[in-house]
């Protein structure tokens, strides 16, 4: 491949005519990921002592904030100084004299290449010649949302029960404990034949020895990635890659096992293996791309996909080739796809990426982020477009999941204690002067009795139970939070006078107070609550607020509870209203 001289204009070769070469030059300005080729420079006696880059798409001269021209001649000594005293060097220099690619996850590159909080790239890189042909992809929000989700269980169970990676874990000697489902989708095994087998009797013979190499490292205390071809069902091998790490007794702290993913890499790895044929560069490289891609034609017909897209949209070659893109996309995601193009056709802009719906076969709904690049003629006039579509649905989903469970509550699903009170403060501050607000704080009583006599589980019900019955007798942008154990915080929000906030303290009691049905039997729990009410006056602050409606509560479990109790700072003996 050759990069200096190679004018960006050149690349957009009419898909019917160009040369193989120009078509894959074109492919590669339309990834998201960058890609380089480092040709080796060595000394007479054949050592290589540097690197100088030859080749680059669009995405690395963004990366690397230069034009091509500026990139193209610069040595890696050069532009990444500490590449040359670190072990990258040492692997470049592997992949061009042993022909030993590079599968880097996670890697955290040094600091004086890239600046800033660390960053982590997923690399590939592999010989083309006397080069090294690398590919990167910045995957620091992935990193980052792996580890937030270990400390949410449910988090997990959504990810292992929707990815489509196989998810397993197993204990010292090798032996799954568990599987998740997607094991059947991608190696053909049902859970229950994987589980209680030896995993490492899976990986193809000739690769049994790294694989056990990665499990002594586990065992040493450490993570391990493994890339292996693994038996399916029908006897067949699929490769597939994936990190492992050590599983730990959280009283002990000792390894008790490991658990880790494995992603079906089978039509990358074998695709890379058929890079250095030419004349099968343009599909070699679409079909090995793990993301879906399809070239489509100015009309958005599908001229050509690859069966990453097949897979993600749950439809054959056949199903897709010639169809138009608006045949799966609702309405308001189709209109997000015309205007990606219409973006493309009207500006200087190379690409295009935005996150919307996507259907699939079986009628489902997933998210994907799609971009596309708008690939032209020899005149410059606009040919057609390289759409790509990576899942972000188990990604989006668990982020949405994680932000509701920062701020509320997992029993009752009502605002913890720090939301509701970021939220107050902001109404406090916001709020018109004519505008009252009301705060009741209410407490379960007896309910440590119930907890006692029926144990925590029936605690449980009658708490989701209150919480259910205060969400129904206040309005919609009322705040109801529950602080912990039997005390729930509720906000009133634009209300005309004290009277409006009384009467919903009395609806509140009314309605609360009805016993609590246990299950779907015929049992039920006597309920009452304590409430007490406080009016907010303009220099108040979030605390002191809900600190003079806490005083209120307190005066009203003294009196004898399931009563409301008004805070009035200017009445020492206090109103209140009659016990029910």
């Amino acid at each position: 491949m050759k990069a200096q001289g190679h004018d960006p204009a050149d690349r957009a070769a009419p898909a019917d005519h160009a040369a193989p070469a120009e078509l894959f030059a074109l492919l590669l300005d339309s990834m998201l990921e960058p890609f380089v080729l480092l040709q080796a420079v060595r000394t007479p006696d054949g050592a290589v002592v540097d690197f100088e880059f030859i080749d680059a798409n669009a995405a690395a001269l963004a990366v690397y904030q230069m034009g091509r021209q500026q990139l193209l001649g610069q040595r890696l000594s050069a532009l990444h100084p500490a590449a040359m005293t670190t072990e990258l060097f040492g692997m470049y220099v592997a992949v061009v004299d042993e022909g030993k690619p590079i599968v880097l996850d996670d890697w955290v590159y040094p600091q004086d290449i890239f600046e800033g909080r660390p960053m982590r790239y997923d690399v590939r890189a592999v010989k083309v010649g006397d080069c090294v042909s690398q590919t990167w992809r910045d995957v620091t929000d992935r990193y980052e949302a792996a580890r937030a989700l270990a400390d949410s269980e449910a988090s997990l169970r959504l990810i292992t029960e929707h990815s489509t990676d196989v998810i397993m874990r197993v204990d010292n000697a090798g032996i799954c404990e568990w599987a998740s489902p997607s094991t059947t989708a991608t190696l053909g095994w049902q859970v229950d034949e994987i589980v209680g087998t030896r995993v490492g009797d899976l990986v193809h013979p000739d690769h049994r020895d790294p694989a056990e190499s990665a499990r002594k490292a586990l065992m040493a205390d450490s993570s391990a990635v493994i890339t292996a071809p693994f038996r399916c069902k029908d006897g067949t091998y699929l490769w597939l890659e994936g990190a492992m790490s050590p599983l730990r007794d959280p009283s002990t702290g000792a390894v008790v096992g490991r658990v880790g993913t494995l992603r079906d890499v089978d039509a990358r790895t074998r695709a890379s293996q058929r890079l250095e044929q030419s004349e099968a560069k343009f599909r070699a490289a679409m079909e090995s791309a793990p993301a879906g891609m399809a070239l489509v034609g100015l009309d958005r017909s599908c001229q050509q996909v690859n069966g990453s897209l097949c897979r993600i949209l749950g439809r054959s070659e056949e199903a897709l080739t010639g169809r138009f893109v608006s045949d799966f996309l609702d309405p308001p995601d189709d209109e997000i796809d015309q205007q990606m193009r219409r973006e493309l056709l009207a500006g200087p802009a190379a690409s295009v990426t935005r996150e919307h719906e996507m259907i699939r076969s079986d009628g489902t709904r997933l998210w994907v982020e799609h971009s596309i690049a708008l690939l032209r003629d020899r005149q410059g006039e606009p040919e057609s477009y390289v759409s790509q579509f990576i899942d972000v649905t188990d990604s989006r989903l668990a982020r949405e999941r994680l932000t509701f469970l920062a701020t509320h509550d997992t029993l009752t699903e009502l605002l913890n204690r720090r939301e509701l009170v970021g939220r107050l403060e902001a109404l406090l501050i916001e709020s018109e002067p004519d505008v009252r607000i009301a705060a009741m704080f209410i407490d379960v009583d007896g309910l440590k009795q119930i907890n006692d006599s029926l144990g925590h589980s029936v605690g449980d019900q009658v708490i989701a139970a209150v919480a259910s019955r205060l969400r129904e007798n206040v309005r919609p942008h009322d705040l109801v939070g529950r602080f912990g154990g039997d005390e729930f915080v509720v906000v009133l929000v634009g209300l005309s006078s004290l009277r409006d906030a009384l009467a919903t303290a009395a609806r509140v009691q009314e309605d609360v107070c009805e016993p609590v049905r246990l299950g779907r039997g015929r049992r039920t729990v006597p309920v009452s609550v304590s409430i007490g009410l406080a009016m907010a006056e303009r220099a108040d602050d979030p605390e002191l607020l809900l600190s003079r409606a806490d005083q209120a509560l307190y005066r009203a479990k003294e009196t004898g509870r399931a009563c409301t109790v008004l805070y009035d700072p200017d009445d020492p003996s206090w109103r209140r209203p009659r016990r029910r």
